[in-house]
């Protein structure tokens, strides 16, 4: 018993402070953010742990979106992409390819950013997830408002 005691404690306290620097994070304190998000990714990496040095990435990559630093916030998706696609983590896999298109979006590439809700599209469908195909068909409204293609749009309207 104490040692799963011991084993909870040591996650707890990487989980917090992934979930300090998110809240740093919403404070507009983005590089104390990501030095507690490096602190506690490395922790992890050591740990050998599969999932938690992606999902950081995909926090850190949210939070650099928020601060308009677009081409590192997409290589830190790509990152995490990579390991979700391949992993049962599928849900997490969509919530990058959304924000790849959210990225794709604010450059001005309206063409990436309906590919990759197309293929959060094609992973949403086999999931259970109805917020997730909420924001799924909803982003891809708001990429067709922006392309101006009204019939898309109330298609995905529709959907969403």
């Amino acid at each position: 018993m104490r040692v799963f005691l011991k084993l909870w404690d040591g996650l707890r306290d990487r989980k917090c402070y992934a979930n300090l620097a998110t809240a740093m994070g919403q404070q507009k304190q983005t590089f104390r953010a990501m030095e507690l998000f490096s602190k506690a990714r490395d922790i992890f990496v050591k740990e050998k742990n599969a999932a938690w040095p992606s999902l950081i990435d995909l926090y850190q990559a949210l939070l650099l979106f928020n601060e308009g630093r677009y081409f590192e916030s997409r290589n830190l998706c790509n990152a995490a992409l990579n390991v979700f696609s391949s992993s049962a983590l599928q849900g997490k896999a969509v919530l990058c390819h959304l924000l790849l298109a959210r990225i794709a979006s604010r450059t001005h590439d309206a063409a990436t950013a309906m590919r990759e809700c197309t293929r959060a599209e094609a992973i949403v469908t086999d999931l259970e997830a109805p917020l997730l195909t909420f924001q799924t068909y909803f982003l891809m409204g708001i990429c067709n408002w922006s392309r101006r293609s009204k019939s898309r749009l109330r298609f995905f309207s529709a959907r969403a």
